[in-house]
C-alpha cells in the first residue's frame, strides 16, 4: 500500500509540473499578444497601407519562457543563468524561482534548491505551483508524509 501511495504521489507531481509547463506557456504567449497588439495600432481612415510581402514578425519568447526552453531541452546552466537574469531585473517572479529550483534539482545541488523554492514559498505560499515545487522537494527528500501534506491531491 506504501508503495502504490508513493507511486500516486509521484504521478500527481508529475501532473503538476506539467500544468506548471502549462502556466509558463500561457504567460508566454499572453506576453507575446500584449506585444503583438502594442504594435498593431490602427492606421488612420484616410492612411494608404501598403502590404508587405514578408511574413509578419513574431516578437520573441518572453524571457521565462526562454528560460523553461533552455531548461526542456536540458541545457540547465544556460537554463539556471536565464533564471537568475529574470530574477536579477524581477526578484519576484515565482515561476522564475520555480524554474531555477527544478534547474538546480536535477542538477543534483539540493541546498542551492531549497533556498530558491523557499524564496517562492515566501513570495506566494498558496500558489499551486508553489506547493507541486514543495511536494517535490519532499518526495526527493523521502519524506512522504509531508509531500502529501502539501499536495494537490490529498
Amino acid at each position: 500500500m506504501a508503495r502504490f501511495k508513493s507511486f500516486i504521489l509521484f504521478v500527481g507531481l508529475a501532473v503538476g509540473a506539467l500544468v506548471i509547463s502549462q502556466l509558463h506557456a500561457q504567460q508566454a504567449d499572453k506576453v507575446r499578444q500584449t506585444q503583438v497588439q502594442a504594435s498593431a495600432s490602427p492606421a488612420p481612415a484616410s492612411t494608404t497601407v501598403a502590404v508587405s510581402s514578408t511574413a509578419p514578425t513574431v516578437p520573441p519568447p518572453s524571457p521565462l519562457a526562454a528560460a523553461t526552453q533552455l531548461f526542456r531541452s536540458g541545457k540547465f546552466s544556460e537554463a539556471e543563468s536565464a533564471y537568475n537574469a529574470i530574477l536579477q531585473s524581477n526578484t519576484k517572479s515565482t515561476l522564475a524561482y520555480i524554474g531555477l529550483f527544478r534547474t538546480l534539482l536535477l542538477e543534483r545541488r539540493q541546498p542551492e534548491a531549497a533556498t530558491a523554492l523557499a524564496k517562492a514559498i515566501e513570495l506566494e505560499p498558496n500558489s499551486d505551483a508553489v506547493r507541486v515545487a514543495q511536494g517535490e522537494m519532499y518526495f526527493r527528500q523521502g519524506r512522504m508524509q509531508d509531500a502529501q501534506g502539501v499536495s494537490l491531491l490529498w
